[in-house]
């Protein structure tokens, strides 16, 4: 059976064989199999689409109404905590919030007190000081000047006649004892020539001569301490007093004109003293107010109706510090260390990198959803586009519709800005407009009557790969993907 079936393939295969040979060629040259064709080039219309464009922001939401809560003191410093509410807590104005040990700061005001008790007494004995001053430095300028004018007179009388006194005193010594040896010389000399004309006994001529020879003796010895103590007043003592007599009255002198100066001087720095007394009195006066100022701040009382967080929000992150709240932690002045959230409307803030920003205006309308419920979305409105970088981006600010979700501030929030909308713009594909490389205009190879031109186009907004046509096409004109002769 298989032998039969082989043999009628083979007959119609040959059969089949011959026809083909015998069919009749074409008589047109130019006619080309179906395979062997090429196909036209494939235009692209312009038409008519929606268009839209976004920018996708990342923020946190915030409350629009926020009451800062910090301390402002004058002059105490830190703060320590003794206790304070829990953030989540709702409070009322007027509620407390925080209380601070006040241990230190009373401390120091019963310091400055007992400080206050001795400035007073200070300042009034500096006043009581001036007026006995006043009084006293005429006194003290005429003692001076008495001092120096004596000094003057006592030098002028020891040049003038001490001087002359002395010397001539010192000679009249020397020759007084100079005298005093020659009489003693002479008369024992008459008494040793009376002895030995007179007729006198042994013993009494003796003592006589021999107390006379001591005198004598005496009177040499005399003599000698005369012209020594000549020779010492003459090249020593007086110039050595008249060298002390010349250094005291310069002295008297300098302190004389020291005096002029200094006793005047010392009047007015003590009525200096009592202004400064005064300012510095005013002073301490001022600091022990504030200081009590100071002392109120100490029990810190809720701003604003709200919900408390701690810390506080800057540019859309939340800055605080867990542990300064908790006992014992520290609080600096004019440092916000907790936020009441009013009740109201919330905002979103984020930043905008510099492609975007030049999209963005205040009233687009922005679709919110919360990482916290994924599914859902809410309304807002940009309210705020910043104008300089800030942090490495542009704030943005959107105010939140209405919304039943129960979103919070501090909630991070993903948004998408609807910054262009047209449901009928005249679009191309982004891939068929060309860029001039020379002054950058943008054209495409326009399809018409079996030829293609280069026409120029201004275009306009892009969403994903759609491109709107602005001017230079009308609807339904054809355009080639690529340049005529490129496509490969």
């Amino acid at each position: 059976m298989s032998r039969i079936w082989l043999a009628a393939l083979f007959a119609v295969g040959i059969v089949g064989l011959t026809l083909a040979q015998d069919a009749p060629k074409s008589s047109d040259p130019e006619r080309k199999s179906p395979l062997a064709e090429k196909p036209k080039s494939q235009t692209i219309k312009v038409e008519k689409s929606a268009l839209k464009s976004e920018v996708s922001l990342k923020g946190s939401l915030e409350a629009s109404e926020v009451a800062e809560v910090l301390v402002k003191p004058e002059v105490w410093s830190s703060f320590v905590v003794l206790k304070a509410v829990e953030p989540g807590t709702v409070v009322k104005a007027g509620d407390v919030l925080v209380e601070f040990d006040p241990e230190k700061i009373d401390r120091a005001i019963r310091d400055m007190e007992a400080d206050q008790r001795l400035a007073d007494l200070t300042l009034r004995g500096a006043e009581m000081d001036v007026p006995l001053a006043e009084r006293a430095t005429p006194l003290d300028l005429a003692s001076a000047e008495r001092a120096f004018k004596q000094a003057k007179e006592d030098f002028e009388k020891w040049v003038n006649v001490d001087k002359k006194l002395s010397i001539e005193s010192t000679e009249m010594g020397l020759k007084s004892a100079q005298s005093n040896l020659d009489n003693q010389k002479e008369e024992l000399k008459q008494l040793e020539k009376m002895y030995r004309t007179k007729d006198l006994t042994e013993e009494t001529e003796e003592i006589i001569l021999k107390r006379q020879r001591f005198q004598v003796e005496q009177a040499e010895h005399f003599l000698k301490l005369s012209k020594n103590r000549r020779d010492q007043a003459l090249n020593v003592d007086l110039v050595r007093r008249e060298k002390e007599m010349r250094d005291g009255l310069e002295r008297a002198e300098i302190a004389y004109k020291k005096a002029m100066s200094a006793i005047p001087m010392g009047l007015e720095q003590k009525k200096l003293a009592v202004e400064k007394a005064k300012y510095e009195r005013g002073r301490a006066k001022e600091k022990f107010e504030n200081l009590r100022k100071d002392r109120q701040l100490f029990t810190v009382k809720a701003p604003a109706d709200g919900v408390v967080y701690w810390g506080k929000c800057v540019l859309g992150s939340w800055s605080s510090t867990p542990t300064k709240l908790l006992k014992g932690g520290t609080v600096a002045g004019d440092d916000a260390f907790m936020t009441i959230i009013k009740p109201g409307g919330l905002i979103v803030r984020a930043q905008a990198e510099e492609k975007d920003v030049k999209s963005l205006a205040v009233g687009q309308p922005v679709r919110i959803s919360t990482p916290a419920f994924p599914d859902a979305k809410f309304a807002g409105v940009v309210e705020k586009v910043g104008t300089v970088p800030v942090g490495g981006g542009y704030e943005v600010r959107v105010k939140v519709g209405q919304t039943q979700l129960p979103i919070i501030p501090g909630m991070s929030a993903n948004m998408r800005v609807l910054t262009y909308e047209k449901k009928d713009a005249l679009t191309l594909p982004a891939a068929v407009i060309q860029t001039d490389e020379d002054d950058d205009r943008h054209y495409v190879w326009k399809s018409s009557a079996d030829k293609a031109e280069k026409v120029y186009i201004k275009v306009g907004k892009r969403s994903g790969s759609k491109v709107e046509i602005l001017e230079g096409l009308s609807l339904g004109d054809e355009v080639l993907p690529k340049k005529p002769g490129a496509e490969g």
